[in-house]
Order: C-alpha cells, then sequence, then structure tokens
C-alpha cells in the first residue's frame, strides 16, 4: 500500500504466519495495495480513481467480467490462494469463508474511495469510523486466515466477540499512530489531514502547520491528544491474542501489541514534522520479544465489556 501506509506496522505476511497461510496474506496485501495506490496515484482525478475503484470492488464481488484488468489478476490469484488454502491438509481450525474475505476486501475499498472524497475528518468519532474501514479489515482478515478464535464455527460471521473486538480495537490503534508518523507527508503529497478538525481549532493550531517542519505547541497538543487515543485502543486491546486458533498469530499479537506501546512512547517525544519518527530495527525485535516472553496481561478478558460506543469515546 501506500509505503505500505494501512497496517505497516502489523506485518501481513509474517514468517510468524503458517506457511500455508503467507500465499493467501500476500494476495490479500497485493489486491489491497493496487486500491490504495489507485486512490493515491497523482496521475489521476477524482473520477478516474472513483472508477477504477468501483471496478475493483466489482471485481472483489465477483461481478466484473472476463477482463485483462489488473484488478481481475489481483481479484483471481486472492481466490485461488483462497481455495488452496481451505484445500491444505493440516489445516488448524475453521475454514475460511471467501465470501467474508471478500466482504472485508469491500471495506477496505470503502476505506479507499472515503480517501479519494474527504482529506480531512471533523471530530475523533469521524476518524475512528474512517480507521473501521481502513485497519479493522487487515486485523480480522488475519484472525480468519490462521484459524479464527476458539468460539468454534466457520469463520465469517460478523463476530462481535470480544477476542475481535481487541483484534480491533489494536488495528485501529497502529493506524492512529501511523497517521502520526505521516502527518508531514500526507499533508505535503496527498493534500490529506488525519487530525480531527475540532481538535486543531481548540488548541489554536492551523491544519497549513503540517507542512512545516517544526511542530509549534498547538499541534503538539494536538499530536498528544492522538497518542491519548492509541494508547486508550491499546488498553482496550490487552489481552489480545488469548483466544486466537493459531498459536502463531497469537505470538504475533502480543509483539505488535508492545512494538506499538514503544511507538506511541516515542512519537510522544519526537517531532514528526521534523522526520518520520520509527523504532529501530533493535529496538522493534527487543519490542517484539519482550511482548512474546511477557505475555498478555492478566488482568483483562481481551475486550471484555467492550461495545461501539467505547471506541466512539476513544
Amino acid at each position: 500500500m501506500h509505503r505500505a501506509r494501512r497496517g505497516e506496522n502489523f506485518p501481513v505476511a509474517s514468517m510468524l504466519l503458517p506457511a500455508h497461510a503467507r500465499r493467501s496474506a500476500h494476495a490479500f496485501y497485493a489486491l489491497a495495495r493496487f486500491g490504495d495506490d489507485i486512490a493515491d496515484c497523482a496521475r489521476l482525478n477524482d473520477r478516474e480513481k472513483r472508477a477504477r475503484l468501483h471496478a475493483l470492488k466489482s471485481q472483489v464481488c465477483g461481478d466484473g467480467g472476463e477482463t485483462s484488468d489488473p484488478a481481475r489478476m489481483y481479484a483471481k490469484e486472492l481466490d485461488r490462494a483462497l481455495v488452496r488454502l481451505n484445500l491444505a491438509q493440516g489445516r488448524v481450525g475453521a475454514p475460511i469463508d471467501v465470501s467474508y474475505v471478500r466482504a472485508l476486501l469491500e471495506t477496505l475499498i470503502d476505506a479507499f474511495l472515503q480517501d479519494v472524497r474527504c482529506d480531512r475528518y471533523q471530530t475523533w468519532d469521524d476518524l475512528m469510523q474512517y480507521c473501521r474501514l481502513s485497519a479493522v479489515p487487515v486485523g480480522r482478515f488475519l484472525v480468519a486466515l490462521t484459524g479464527g478464535v476458539k468460539s468454534g464455527g466457520v469463520v465469517g460471521a460478523r463476530d462481535v466477540s470480544p477476542e475481535l473486538r481487541a483484534t480491533d480495537a489494536l488495528s485501529m490503534a497502529l493506524q492512529i499512530l501511523n497517521h502520526v508518523q505521516d502527518l508531514r507527508a500526507d499533508y505535503r503529497t496527498l493534500g490529506r489531514v488525519y487530525l480531527p478538525q475540532c481538535w486543531i481549532d481548540a488548541e489554536g493550531a492551523r491544519r497549513e502547520e503540517l507542512a512545516e517542519t517544526e511542530m509549534t505547541r498547538a499541534m503538539t497538543r494536538v499530536k498528544v491528544r492522538m497518542l491519548d487515543g492509541a494508547d486508550a485502543l491499546l488498553c482496550m486491546a490487552d489481552g489480545v491474542g488469548r483466544n486466537y486458533v493459531s498459536a502463531r498469530l497469537k505470538l504475533e499479537a502480543r509483539g505488535i501489541h508492545a512494538i506499538a506501546r514503544a511507538l506511541s512512547r516515542r512519537l510522544r517525544h519526537a517531532d514528526p514534522l521534523a522526520r518520520r519518527v520509527a523504532l529501530s530495527r533493535l529496538s522493534t525485535v527487543k519490542h517484539f520479544a519482550l511482548g512474546i516472553m511477557r505475555g498478555a496481561p492478566d488482568r483483562n478478558t481481551p475486550g471484555q465489556g467492550l461495545k461501539q460506543e467505547d471506541f466512539r469515546r476513544y
């Protein structure tokens, strides 16, 4: 995706994924990246972008007909990979529901369409709604891809179990952290601002400040509010992975949760307008390993008591 933007802190095809699942993960990622590249393409006007994204959605739904368009190639490759996945010998957990994967991709394409028509968000609630489109499908796809959760059944129902709420919270937190990392690039290159406008106004900042190479005090306060929101989502994600069928994905989720917390701390003390803030490779490996070794906190059931209203609050 654009700079691997959506989910870049949540590796889609990590070596921790079972080998037979990686092909499907790569196919999902390639199709999503293709859609994201359309939304971000400077050579296309908005009408052309919308037309191509709707054509991509038609191919994902199986309604696009026989064409030589790259969209069909990506969609067919994903279908083939999912068929092979369900036929793979020794697969653990429930079979993946292909129609569910298509629905997740449709949601992701809706996020790309929103990027084309919307370059700012008035409130935190608005930004959270965007993250439900752009981030949640990635996490839910990985859970479905690796067997789902231990409650059983065919993965594909629109599950609102505590485990998947925790997965959603982690996915959205990663998206918010990525937005903070890329504030300057998103504004200068794409004209987009992934900050609540009401917070910018309340703190006395201006969106044009995002083109500068140093944050003002006012914009720093907006950044801190974003990170407070990300940290609240990470608290909701405590215990993520505990009930995954896949032990490998459980380890991955624990490690990524720890990386996200470390990145949030790093962003609090750094200026993302001066340079893109990220963890070093060594720090990433260290926090990933610590997350795996420490495991999930025992004090919470993942996502316990969470409702959609909680995501609107933070």
